[in-house]
């Protein structure tokens, strides 16, 4: 995720959204996107929603919405 978010970014100037079922690659690209990228989705499963909680705590850190 970390590769296509920069190839991505460096191709457009616009917000990128982001798409994983997995929260751990939704959190490395959120990690690398410039500005505030989007989560476009989250699963509803309670162990997932749990992990994003966790991680979603440093998204004013990583700059994202």
């Amino acid at each position: 995720m970390k590769r296509l978010v920069e190839l991505i970014a460096a191709a457009v100037d616009v917000p990128l959204c982001l798409d994983s079922g997995d929260p751990a690659v939704l959190a490395a690209g959120l990690a690398a996107a410039p500005g505030k990228p989007l989560v476009n989705s989250v699963s509803g499963e309670e162990k997932k929603l749990a992990a994003v909680c966790r991680w979603s705590k440093n998204a004013a850190r990583l700059s994202s919405a």
